[in-house]
């Protein structure tokens, strides 16, 4: 498998897409491709997406969805991200027929009043993948605009590797959930789950995206950190919203890391994919918009230590949330804060 990236920022969605074109036909490398990805930032109109691909590279075989920021190798970028691949013995893409033997890439687009968790208990267990990122963010593929529904990309006859960084650590007091609905807390260890989370930002402006550097993490009945949760929402009185589902009985701890600490992690995660495959051809990433916020200027050592690394193509984006399989992977789960590498070659 053969793979390039090419990048454009032009203001004009039509122009961007003659950019990667005329570059991709450039490129010596890759005289022709099977299939396309696009990371497309939702600055540009949804009614332009499909018909503008269609117009300027001709086929049907391409995926798109929405992304406020997408990894071109080692770059973080704005605009329209091109991932062209082309197969060199049996691989293929296609689309909403997941197959438990090959690698299932789930999207999910996003809209503001839409629980995504009500898809989890349907999308394959063995799928990884992120929701699209921006205030509206579409999955596009075959003419259609998708804005309610998930869309799997299974790639066939290959061997791939994923893993989840988190990096964040556990502090303070442990609180126990008492009332919940999906994701709105109501009640922890008898008291209003919005005064706790006032407190915490007290003497600090009421940005909610404070709380982001401070992330919940619930812990596991082993005692380990299960996964993160971004706060979202504080409605005083009432609720604490986060960025997906928590239930009654779960185990909440606030949690701390530094750019440091989470790029360890990242090199962790790395260099064991790195250990378990031969060779890499191309690698996804998935990483959370609200850690892109705490790494701040840091932001793009992250796809750079995971293309070093694993020395390869790397295409992804920062998401709504990353989904992967749980730790027994009887089925999926929807992370914050994480950051899921899928390394993969064909076979």
């Amino acid at each position: 498998m053969k793979s390039r990236l090419y990048y454009s920022s032009k203001d004009v969605l039509f122009l961007a897409l003659e950019e990667l074109y005329t570059k991709i036909k450039e490129d010596e490398f890759l005289e022709d491709y099977d299939f396309i990805f696009f990371a497309i930032s939702p600055k540009y109109n949804p009614k332009d997406v499909n018909i503008s691909i269609k117009k300027v590279f001709n086929t049907d075989n391409y995926f798109a969805f929405n992304a406020i920021n997408a990894f071109n190798n080692d770059k973080v970028v704005e605009g329209v991200v091109g991932l062209f691949i082309k197969f060199e013995r049996n691989g293929e893409i296609v689309i909403n027929k997941p197959d438990k033997n090959g690698l299932n890439l789930v999207f999910l687009p996003y809209m503001e009043n839409r629980s995504e968790c009500e898809f989890l208990n349907k999308i394959p267990n063995l799928s990884i993948g992120g929701i699209a990122s921006g205030e509206r963010a579409y999955l596009y593929y075959d003419n259609k605009i998708v804005k309610d529904d998930y869309v799997v990309l299974t790639f066939k006859n290959v061997d791939y590797r994923f893993g989840i960084s988190l990096g964040y650590k556990p502090i303070g007091p442990t609180y126990k959930v008492q009332v919940t609905k999906k994701e709105k807390v109501y009640v922890i260890n008898y008291e209003d789950a919005s005064l706790i989370a006032k407190r915490l930002l007290k003497n600090l402006d009421d940005d909610i995206k404070n709380l982001w550097y401070s992330p919940v993490i619930i812990i596991s009945k082993k005692g380990y950190v299960d996964f993160v949760r971004t706060f979202k929402k504080i409605k005083e009185n009432e609720y604490v919203e986060f960025f997906g589902n928590i239930e009654v009985g779960d185990m909440l701890k606030l949690s701390f890391a530094t750019e440091k600490m989470l790029l360890e992690e990242d090199k962790k995660v790395a260099l064991n994919l790195r250990e378990n495959m031969e060779y890499v051809e191309l690698a996804f990433n998935f990483s959370c918009v609200a850690r892109e916020y705490v790494l701040g200027k840091y932001q793009e050592e992250e796809p750079k230590i995971y293309s070093q690394i694993l020395n390869a193509p790397l295409f992804g984006f920062f998401t709504y949330g990353e989904i992967g399989p749980n730790f027994d992977f009887s089925s999926v789960r929807l992370y914050n804060q994480s950051s899921l590498v899928v390394a993969l070659k064909e076979k």
